[in-house]
């Protein structure tokens, strides 16, 4: 095995019980997970009882890829589960719904982003042609200019779905937005039942899919299959022999993925989380970076800091430091570059706020 910081060693070395790794910026987290993973390989440990995933596809490439490189393709392929969580939401769903959703054969699709926005275009301009549920939203609110705004509800309904809500759940809400619950209620019901938007010819409007199969976005895969994940036959059918659950980018995952990692964490306790707490961007898709924190207060958690960075040398190590010793919410670490050095080209920076 390659040489490791002792950090690092530890990190990899960790038995069972939960883990949580505060990796810094440039520390080698990545290289840490996936030597983990081949170290529990190397004592015997099968790869249908381990699942690692992370919070995107670049980065779950990135982790297979190396993988590949320590314990062979074939390996890998038998692990429980390799990706992202979205990915294994889909497994859930699919697992409770059967053949009524795949994603890889007519009839049954994963929208994009765009398609979801035309969904809700779609549902809020033409309801007596294109919404089946006599929704007309834009005569009750008097708003024509509505299907304007389609992009934004359409963001908005998928950030309800991150943050675990449905639409009856959001509705009740103080401070909800009429037309968004509105729009989010349609979407349930075009997406579980099975219809499509035929937009050209004739018979525009929305139609039932052959064989009721169903189309998701990816919010779905994350509200839906942690649902279905919370079902003993469903988990049993798909990670029925999961001993060892590793998740990276963990301050990045929302409150459907944190649930998702809390029903793994019942059937199993060897929970090992990676993240950052220092750093988090995707707070528009409902990252909590506190519950990755929160995980940390355990009493039987094991906490590593990876505190050296293998990137940067020590002018940016330290700026970035100063800035970042004025989050309020962060576990704490001391960061220190491998490079000590000052070279041309690295000046020292002054930092007062």
């Amino acid at each position: 095995m390659a040489t490791m910081s002792p950090e690092q060693q530890t990190a990899i070395d960790h038995g069972e019980g939960p883990l949580v790794i505060n990796a810094g910026a440039g520390s080698g987290k990545t290289r840490v997970l996936v030597h983990r993973v081949a170290n529990l390989l190397e004592q015997g440990e099968a790869p249908e009882s381990i699942v690692l995933a992370t919070f995107t596809t670049a980065a779950a490439d990135e982790m297979k890829s190396r993988l590949v490189g320590l314990v062979g393709e074939e390996t890998v392929k038998r692990l429980g589960h390799i990706g992202t969580l979205h990915s294994l939401g889909y497994k859930f769903y699919r697992a409770e719904k059967g053949k009524r959703i795949d994603a890889r054969t007519k009839g049954g699709s994963v929208l994009t982003p765009s398609q979801f926005t035309s969904m809700v275009r779609g549902i809020v301009e033409a309801p007596s042609r294109y919404c089946p549920f006599g929704y007309d939203l834009m005569t009750e609110y008097g708003d024509k200019e509505m299907p304007r705004r389609a992009g934004k509800i359409a963001k908005e309904v998928s950030r309800q779905m991150d943050l675990n809500r449905t639409a009856q759940q959001y509705l009740a809400m103080q401070d909800a937005d009429p037309v968004v619950g509105t729009v989010y209620k349609a979407v349930e019901k075009l997406l579980s039942e099975g219809w499509m938007l035929q937009a050209k010819g004739r018979d525009r409007g929305w139609k039932r899919r052959p064989g009721g199969k169903i189309s998701l976005t990816f919010g779905c895969m994350g509200i839906r299959g942690l649902a279905a994940a919370r079902k003993e036959e469903v988990r049993e059918q798909v990670i029925g022999q999961v001993k060892w659950v590793l998740v990276d980018e963990a301050q990045d995952c929302n409150p459907v993925q944190f649930g998702l990692m809390r029903v793994l964490s019942n059937q199993t306790s060897n929970l090992t989380l990676v993240g950052d707490d220092d750093q988090s961007i995707y707070s528009f898709r409902g990252a909590v970076p506190a519950e990755f924190i929160a995980q940390a207060s355990g009493d039987e958690v094991t906490v590593v800091n990876l505190g050296t960075n293998y990137r940067s040398r020590r002018p940016i190590v330290e700026a970035a430091a100063r800035l970042i010793a004025h989050n309020t919410e962060r576990l704490g670490k001391e960061v220190e570059p491998s490079r000590d050095s000052d070279e041309e080209g690295f000046p020292l920076m002054e930092i007062t706020a």
